[in-house]
């Protein structure tokens, strides 16, 4: 799982094992320690759900979860749908972007990067 906060949009991306276990009824998480205990541990997780809107999501106690809607879910799987998009209203007008995709390998390696179940990059087939 790899997640990006970029002011009031929620960005993660799941590689090809993350996403088949959201099928199959599974949450998906990830941890990040800052420290020793978990205080200190920021913790997202992915769950598919019966719900109206494609994404939602929620904050508490240093833990991001995301909700999808369970079809949404089973169509990241079985067809070339490469995200899914929401929007949920947060008061005052605003508004929080959500964004869940499929992880795709990197064109160029990095080191420390695992692409090792990551979607195969389009992009990579046309060169």
């Amino acid at each position: 799982m790899k997640v990006r906060i970029r002011g009031n949009s929620v960005r993660i991306r799941l590689d090809r094992l993350e996403i088949a276990a959201l099928e199959l009824g599974d949450v998906v998480e990830e941890r990040t320690e800052f420290g020793p205990g978990p205080h200190n541990t920021l913790r997202c997780t992915i769950t598919a759900r019966k719900q109206a809107a494609p994404l939602a999501a929620e904050i508490a106690a240093n833990h991001i979860s995301m909700f999808i809607r369970q079809e949404d879910a089973a169509n990241l799987v079985n067809t070339e749908t490469v995200g899914v998009e929401g929007a949920q209203e947060i008061g005052d007008g605003r508004s929080l972007r959500l964004l869940l995709e499929k992880d795709f390998a990197c064109l160029q390696d990095r080191p420390g990067e695992d692409d090792t179940n990551s979607f195969e990059n389009p992009t990579a087939c046309a060169r």
